[in-house]
């Protein structure tokens, strides 16, 4: 059974504010210059293409040490030089963090999903931030012309398919099938995940 549009949309909009409270930490990237940013996402797409089983894994272990002052410099050279351009940026402890946080999220989205926002440009990452705003209401949806990535045929259809179901967020939840994360946990690495990509990319070009 559907609930009432008002109940739905309370619960996507308390949702959707906390997460974007939480996401408040990411603001701190804009502190690092746009050239460290543009460098630091050219050597992040370098990682996802190593055959590491794990990269992201190895990025946010290295990312934790290096934010607690264990600067031991990791094996892979693609994680290595990710933390110099830190170094060389002089990043702040709240831009370091800002940076580890979205890499925590990106670790863990389901699949190859961290990749494909990875090289997704800024139309198609303003596209699922608007999508998580209408949750807020109820109201997510595409446009009449969504980017290529999100159309019907496209490798990330599947997370517009996915926020449209989350205007209805509590009958989602019972027909929730995955043990691992609950859709309110996916909102939330998806939002902070693009809006970090977002940050990431405002300002640069490639």
């Amino acid at each position: 059974m559907m609930h009432p549009p008002q109940v739905a949309n309370s619960l996507g909009r308390m949702m959707v504010n906390k997460i974007k409270r939480e996401a408040k930490v990411l603001e701190a990237l804009a502190d690092v210059p746009g050239s460290a940013r543009m460098d630091l996402l050219r050597k992040f797409w370098r990682l996802m293409m190593e055959s590491e089983r794990e990269p992201l894994a190895v990025l946010d272990d290295a990312l934790y040490e290096y934010r607690h002052g264990k600067r031991q410099r990791p094996q892979s050279e693609a994680v290595a030089s990710f933390l110099d351009v830190l170094d060389v940026s002089k990043a702040s402890s709240d831009s370091t963090k800002a940076v580890h946080v979205l890499v925590c999220a990106l670790h863990e989205l389901p699949d190859n999903t961290a990749a494909l926002l990875a090289k997704s440009g800024s139309e198609t990452l303003n596209c699922i931030l608007q999508m998580v705003d209408g949750v807020q209401d109820g109201q997510a949806r595409l446009p009449e012309s969504p980017p290529l990535p999100l159309q019907e045929e496209g490798e990330l259809h599947w997370v517009a398919k996915f926020l449209i179901a989350a205007n209805d967020l509590e009958h989602l939840k019972k027909k929730w099938g995955d043990m691992e994360i609950s859709p309110e946990g996916l909102v939330e690495l998806l939002y902070t995940s693009v809006d970090g990509l977002s940050r990431m990319q405002a300002g640069v070009s490639s």
